[in-house]
């Protein structure tokens, strides 16, 4: 993200120019996140699923919040190889089982991906569109806090 937003000078009825800013709210977004100085899993993982440049405007901003979106970053990639490897062991266990929905409970009983598993049989969707379908809360319960006192580990 280059810019801040626009500036709009509208018809001024008295004799004061009143501006308005307009500003994206991915901006925004960013930047009330680097004035407040919480790096939370909340609040960084929409920007990290965006790409829509406010992770790059935070990291401008706020420079001591790298460490936070580093973690969060690698998480989000954990996770998404994880249900990505999941979701394609499950069709192929689906084909095994002639298409059968009940045998395949039986067998993703335990598997943590169990949903994403689920929602992937009977359609050709790619893992990574399923993912990216899901909103932040549910994958945000996938993705570990970052452990303060050991740097994220």
């Amino acid at each position: 993200m280059e810019t801040q937003g626009l500036f709009f000078c509208p018809r001024v009825v008295d004799a004061d120019w009143h501006r308005i800013k307009v500003k994206s709210p991915e901006y925004v977004y960013a930047h009330r996140v680097a004035s407040c100085h919480v790096f939370t899993k909340k609040r960084i993982l929409p920007m990290i699923r965006s790409a829509d440049g406010s992770l790059e405007e935070l990291l401008r901003k706020a420079p001591d919040s790298e460490a936070y979106v580093r973690y969060y970053q690698w998480q989000y990639a954990e996770f998404k190889k994880d249900a990505g490897i999941a979701i394609s062991k499950a069709r192929a266990m689906y084909e095994e089982l002639e298409h059968d929905r009940r045998a395949m409970a039986e067998q993703l009983k335990d598997e943590p991906f169990q949903t994403f598993c689920f929602k992937a049989l009977g359609n050709h969707k790619a893992a990574q569109a399923i993912i990216s379908e899901l909103s932040d809360g549910s994958v945000g319960k996938w993705i570990k806090d970052y452990d303060h006192e050991n740097g994220g580990q």
